[in-house]
């Protein structure tokens, strides 16, 4: 039997891309905002999902850069040296460096990292298990029907 009370519950709506992104930036855009509950985002997020992408999308394009300049002529091509003798990294290493650190200044922000979402999952399902032990002790019907703070269903 259907569950009637959730399907009629409203459902949330995922925030929608500006229609100014590319292709990619769309396709990232997406993962990114799916990838959450729906409603987790609202329009005051929308211009730092969009340097997020715009971070995410650069982030890959210097680190295939870098993959291919060490393939074709090895790590010591990621730094060069000064006139001084000193040898110095590449900007681009530092670049990517700082990009790094305001994608994850960022990713904190949007509450996006993945160990908030590992965190969040587990409080839902303490929620669960802590219903489910409501439950029982309210219902002494139910008692025999839980296991290890799980619903399970016996068929007769």
């Amino acid at each position: 039997m259907p569950n009637m009370y959730a399907e009629n519950q409203p459902r949330g709506q995922y925030l929608k891309p500006p229609e100014h992104l590319s292709i990619e930036e769309f396709t990232v855009f997406q993962q990114i905002v799916r990838s959450n509950l729906p409603d987790h985002f609202n329009e005051a997020h929308l211009h730092l999902l969009v340097r997020y992408v715009d971070l995410v999308l650069e982030l890959r394009r210097l680190g295939e850069w870098q993959s291919k300049i060490i393939a074709e002529q090895g790590v010591e091509a990621l730094f060069y040296e000064t006139d001084t003798g000193q040898k110095k990294e590449h900007p681009s290493w530092a670049r990517m460096q700082h990009m790094s650190s305001e994608m994850q200044a960022l990713a904190s922000t949007l509450k996006i990292l993945p160990d908030r979402v590992k965190a969040t999952e587990a409080r839902k399902a303490a929620v669960r298990r802590k219903r489910l032990d409501e439950m029982a002790e309210e219902n002494p019907d139910t008692k025999g029907l839980l296991y290890n703070g799980e619903a399970t269903r016996f068929d007769a």
